[in-house]
């Protein structure tokens, strides 16, 4: 592995965010060892405004030119029609000298379109040593018919690191198809970088030998849309940011929380000394729980990466055992449960006897 990919995770942040996710991301990865990447149109200024504060800083930078551009195979990257193209653009905006990583300009590549693929992944090769290709695309790729063409497409290029970019409408990986998918891709593929992911995904791409993971700050960096995709989803229980529960690995509202606990004692955050499942909608609460995510994130991988390489996935799938148990112990005393879809497929991708979990967590 690179020297400058020994932070095996970090953390995807916006200036755009509501509830201070970069200056919150920025000031965790500081302290430590993860990676801030700063995920904007505005990325370059940025991130030279992060340096020029927190020296030392392991900083990766994306444009975002995949979120609104689509690839053909004539212009696959962005920026080529400026009178620099591509490779200028870099150079200015992220020489080698400042020592910032850029996730490539790449162009959104539509499902099934393997030329704009393949010319992605050809021009790329020519960026400046600091930029890493970049492969953003449709999650449907990753569906059992065109899989083994995309897996097919890109092992011409397995010797470099690459970027890999999954988006959709609403929740690009929440299949069992496409969570197999990213396994086998991790397989075949040795040096996958995976920047907009939710902490589930990361975990179980770290077990199987991603290189390095981004986990969103907020779902916006965790669930990427597609070039055209309407912002935003389904208004959150309480108007709150979802809140990582390591305990029970379910990343929800505080409100939905607060139902799931109402006959039982709420669970609390030693490091926030604060219960878990009642926050206010003020601008200080929200940024709370953005700051309790990143460290209770952080703490979860930490564990796992301590792990022998060989035992990790074994550990983490003990984990998630562990957790649906706890959901059941918690639906035993009243509790209105409905186990996380991510948790439940990964239970299930692991399971020997190949069986399906119900909403409510059992067997059958």
């Amino acid at each position: 592995m690179d020297a400058a990919l020994a932070n095996r995770w970090g953390f995807a942040a916006s200036e755009t965010s509501h509830c201070d996710e970069l200056p919150t991301s920025t000031t965790h990865c500081a302290a430590g060892t993860a990676t801030l990447l700063v995920s904007s149109s505005k990325a370059s200024e940025e991130t030279a405004r992060i340096q020029r504060q927190r020296h030392g800083l392991d900083l990766m930078a994306d444009h975002r030119a995949w979120g609104r551009e689509k690839a053909t195979p004539e212009r696959p990257l962005s920026f080529d029609e400026d009178i620099f193209g591509t490779t200028g653009w870099c150079e200015f905006n992220y020489p080698v000298t400042r020592g910032v990583r850029v996730l490539g300009p790449s162009r959104f590549v539509k499902f099934n379109d393997f030329a704009s693929l393949r010319a992605v992944l050809e021009t790329s090769a020519d960026l400046p040593s600091n930029v890493i290709p970049t492969v953003a695309t449709e999650a449907r790729m990753l569906n059992v018919a065109p899989r083994a063409r995309f897996l097919d497409t890109i092992a011409h290029y397995q010797h470099r690191p690459t970027a890999f970019v999954f988006a959709d409408k609403d929740h690009p990986l929440e299949t069992y198809v496409r969570l197999a998918g990213i396994r086998q891709l991790l397989d075949t593929h040795p040096r996958v970088l995976l920047p907009y992911v939710e902490p589930l995904v990361a975990s179980d791409a770290l077990a199987h030998g991603a290189e390095w993971v981004g986990i969103g700050a907020s779902s916006a960096r965790r669930f990427p849309k597609r070039p055209g995709d309407k912002g935003g989803g389904p208004v959150s229980k309480g108007y709150l940011p979802g809140l990582f529960l390591r305990d029970y690995l379910e990343f929800r509202s505080p409100e939905v929380y607060a139902e799931w606990f109402a006959n039982s004692a709420s669970p609390v955050c030693g490091r926030c000394s604060r219960a878990l499942d009642l926050f206010s909608t003020s601008p200080t609460d929200k940024a709370a729980i953005v700051r309790h995510n990143i460290h209770a994130m952080h703490e979860f991988l930490t564990a796992l990466m301590e792990q022998p390489a060989a035992d990790r996935a074994a550990w983490l799938n003990g984990v998630r055992v562990e957790a649906l148990d706890r959901h059941l112990v918690l639906a035993q005393r009243g509790g209105a449960i409905r186990t996380g879809e991510t948790l439940r497929l990964l239970l299930e991708l692991d399971d020997p006897q190949m069986r399906r979990l119900s909403p409510a967590g059992i067997w059958s």
